[in-house]
């Protein structure tokens, strides 16, 4: 009777990143692929393999070791050449950068790396990591005792996008590929030192000096170490020690989640589509364009109410993290938006603050630029729950332009438009048509077409008394925003347009000239008022809707 053949050290190795790169296969076409080796046993494991692979003709390309030393230790340096000999001895291109750190925490670290390695990948490269199944668990450990909802708990995933830190504008984004994460550490120790690799141990990763004891007096070993380490080299054996099959178990939990997590967020998605406050101005008046999106969103409460509660805290949730490099929201804040959405008093005033931004980053890695240091505000209106940006906010803050356009003649061709505020934090708000507007205005007034006049807009005055079109009663301030539905905290950005006709001269000697309030433009739309030219400036409105545009460049 023949048995079977024992399986190599190097098999599971090689089936597993056989089996990732076929699942892969199609966005890891014509990509370049960069392969991150700190030296140590996962990531040079996982080069010599990448290597030899390529030398077989069972992988199509040969990845670009990348190596970062960061000064953290004496010995870096020395690993720094290491890593370069080894790959000069084995024919695999290199790279080596060193860089300086705020901070010395792992965290300061890791993003040091990533940064340099992104300085010199194209967007779009490919990033490969040596990240395995025992790393799997431990992350998941990690982010359960951090409180982790079900995308965290998910841990970390074979293939992801990450985006370099900084301005939106410079953003650069590559890929992560993980194609390890189904084998274990011990499989990887395995192979290394049957082929004899020789590999770098970094003493912060274990606990290998001092004492200390638990209450149950098991005696521990540890030094000045990280949570990781210690969760490596304390917790982790305890649990296998009393559940052996403890990682495979996490990663499977972490598997699990993964696919709960795509269910939980496609659902949470469409339920924060379904909920999104409709504008009730017709025709359409305003244009957004699609990237202001993450500036302000609203949803109507009552449609979110309406939802079950554990839909609910999964849409908010979401909602209240819409960039993607945007921390996931804590349960408090979102317990306390879904008491905002509750409340019954008249209270508009109320406004939540959300950090979802990394503090942590060391002053070298910010940018100076206010879009990459957002925070948002979330407020309440009426029926609405409002997300703004920080940069939104600040613009909405800003007072809109004073200007003026003359009235114009039908021989007149080009059409016209006015930015209604400063182009600050590059959002642009425009009135479009204008020309189109003052032509009708001067058919309309005089046969001849001898009219002197402006159109003039401006910040809405206060004191101002107007009645909207189909509505009784004159109304300014306050009661006038209210009519318009436009809440407080956006009462800067409502812009008056009136009519300006001629000067006339009074009894007493003086000029005067006659203004005829027409509209008011808002962030939902344009109000018409009520006066002689009201069928123009609806007739106008008719016929080249939308005759606003806001939009946000990013050039």
């Amino acid at each position: 009777m023949s048995s079977k053949p024992q399986k190599t050290p190097t098999q599971p190795l090689i089936n597993a990143l056989l089996a990732s790169y076929r699942e892969q296969a199609s966005q890891l076409s014509g990509r370049r692929v960069w392969l991150a080796c700190s030296g140590g046993r996962d990531s040079l494991s996982l080069a010599a393999l990448c290597q030899q692979l390529y030398l077989n003709g069972q992988l199509p390309f040969l990845p670009q070791l990348l190596h970062v030393n960061h000064g953290l230790q004496a010995a870096n340096s020395a690993w720094a050449q290491q890593v370069q000999a080894w790959a000069t001895a084995h024919g695999m291109p290199c790279q080596v950068f060193s860089v300086t750190i705020d901070g010395r925490d792992e965290q300061a670290a890791r993003n040091a790396r990533y940064t340099a390695m992104m300085q010199v990948m194209n967007k779009g490269d490919v990033l490969m990591l040596g990240h395995h199944g025992d790393d799997q668990a431990e992350t998941v450990l990690m982010r359960l005792l951090n409180g982790a909802g079900v995308h965290g708990l998910g841990g970390m995933r074979a293939w992801t996008k990450k985006y370099s830190q900084g301005s939106e504008d410079a953003q650069q984004s590559i890929y992560l590929w993980r194609p390890w994460l189904s084998v274990s550490r011990e499989q990887i120790t395995a192979y290394a030192n049957i082929v004899g690799l020789d590999y770098i141990d970094d003493p912060t990763n274990i606990i290998a000096s001092a004492r200390m004891s638990t209450e149950d007096n098991l005696s521990l070993s540890f030094t000045e170490f990280n949570d990781r380490a210690w969760l490596r080299s304390v917790i982790m054996p305890q649990l296998q020690a009393r559940f052996p099959q403890a990682s495979p178990a996490i990663m499977r939990s972490g598997q699990l989640l993964q696919e709960a997590s795509t269910i939980v967020t496609a659902q949470a998605q469409q339920d924060i589509e379904d909920c999104l406050y409709q504008e009730t101005a017709e025709p359409k008046q305003l244009d957004k364009s699609q990237d202001m999106k993450q500036r302000q969103s609203i949803l109507d409460i009552e449609l979110l109410l309406a939802l079950p509660s554990a839909r609910q805290a999964a849409a908010i949730h979401q909602w209240l993290s819409p960039a993607r490099d945007d921390l996931p929201a804590p349960k408090r804040l979102v317990d306390e938006v879904r008491e905002l959405c509750t409340r019954s008093d008249q209270d508009h005033q109320t406004c939540l603050t959300w950090h979802s931004k990394p503090t942590n980053q060391p002053a070298s890695q910010q940018n100076s630029d206010a879009n990459s240091q957002y925070y948002y505000e979330v407020r309440r209106y009426q029926r609405q729950l409002l997300r703004l940006r920080s940069d939104w906010v600040a613009w909405l803050d800003a007072p809109p332009l004073t200007q003026s356009w003359p009235l114009v003649t039908v021989y007149s061709q080009s059409s016209h438009s006015l930015s209604l505020k400063s182009a600050t934090l590059k959002t642009h708000w425009q009135l479009h048509h204008l020309t189109e507007l003052t032509k009708a205005l001067v058919a309309d007034i005089s046969e001849d077409n001898r009219v002197k006049g402006t159109v003039e807009l401006q910040p809405l005055p206060r004191e101002l008394k107007v009645t909207l079109a189909g509505r009784k009663g004159r109304k300014s301030g306050k009661k006038l925003l209210q009519a318009l539905g436009v809440p407080a905290f956006m009462r800067e950005s409502v812009v008056l347009c009136t009519l300006k006709l001629g000067t006339n001269k009074n009894a007493d000697g003086t000029n005067s000239t006659a203004q005829t309030p027409l509209f008011i433009l808002t962030l939902h739309g344009v109000a018409v008022l009520e006066s002689p030219y009201e069928h123009i400036v609806q007739a106008w409105l008719a016929h080249h809707a939308p005759v606003m545009q806001l939009r946000h460049n990013q050039s």
